[in-house]
């Protein structure tokens, strides 16, 4: 679990990793990415009395940095990925694991939530259902969000192909984590909630145009085994963002409008794809991140 200035959220947070551990045992690592509240003393204190615990106290380095950390200090063969202020929903870890062992994939995910300190959650008993295998998860990760990390648990062999990851941008490590294991082959899905995510209801300003330039620098880094009909699709979705973004919202040239649009239209045809069209659509943000008004 990466923890960074979450004191509020931990109580609650705690109490139920510690109760989905109570069902599979293990370890818990817990990695301090350098927070300036009360969550170290609040880790070190859950950690007090129980041996299965490790806090791991860093400077702020990220939390790319941070999972790197702990998914390096782990010795055990299946490995749950914890954001500070999500919640692990009861009896989530071994449906994710029955889910993988079932369909003879190394590792598995499940849907999300939200929750907010104002409403939680109660700590209810699930039904799992028959999980399915995703055949093609590269694409399903390039259409959409595939898994947040409280959703994924990662066998011990894909942990150590997608580990670590790069820390110089410190957005979309889900995005990251997701096409790596995706090109390692099928995976198991849970059709139901594995965990929610904790919302912070006085709400930080999280620019839509730095992740999403962000998004096409990681296919950038990650694309050179993709086959051609991945490369294209990446490039489809993506500059087709781009371009409905810098209609609502920036004030791009028309030359640099039609080339959005011109890198979409030939992603459909069989031509190889250019290596500069992933940072070219990252650079058509570049308004918006060089602003210092708030971006959607």
């Amino acid at each position: 679990m990466t923890v960074y200035n979450k004191a509020a959220f931990l109580p609650l947070v705690l109490h139920w990793l510690d109760a989905e551990w109570q069902q599979t045992g293990g370890e818990i690592i817990i990695v301090n990415d350098g927070s300036t509240d009360d969550s170290a003393a609040v880790l070190d204190d859950f950690a007090g009395s129980r041996p299965h615990v490790r806090v791991i106290h860093q400077q702020n380095q990220g939390v790319s940095a941070a999972t790197n950390a702990g998914v390096q200090a782990c010795r055990e063969q299946s490995i749950r990925l914890v954001d500070g202020d999500d919640l692990l929903l009861p009896g989530s870890t071994l449906a994710l694991h029955r889910a993988a062992t079932q369909t003879g994939c190394t590792s598995a995910f499940g849907l999300w939530g939200d929750w907010t300190l104002a409403s939680p959650p109660q700590a209810e008993e699930t039904t799992w259902s028959a999980p399915r295998v995703v055949t093609d998860p590269l694409r399903l990760a390039l259409k959409s969000q595939m898994f947040v990390p409280s959703s994924v648990l990662l066998g011990r062999k894909d942990a150590d192909r997608i580990f670590p990851i790069g820390t110089t941008l410190r957005t979309s490590q889900d995005f990251v984590i997701s096409l790596r294991l995706a090109v390692l082959g099928p995976v198991a899905a849970l059709p139901q909630r594995v965990c929610v995510m904790g919302k912070d209801e006085h709400g930080l300003s999280r620019s839509k145009a730095k992740m999403y330039a962000d998004s096409a620098r990681i296919i950038a880094d990650h694309w050179q085994d993709w086959s051609p009909a991945h490369r294209r699709y990446a490039i489809r979705r993506n500059a087709q963002r781009a371009y409905l973004y810098a209609r609502r919202h920036l004030s791009l040239s028309g030359s640099e409008m039609a080339r959005l649009q011109m890198l979409r239209l030939l992603s459909y045809l069989p031509l190889p794809v250019s290596e500069a069209a992933p940072q070219h659509i990252a650079n058509s943000y570049a308004e918006a991140l060089r602003s210092p008004q708030d971006y959607p």
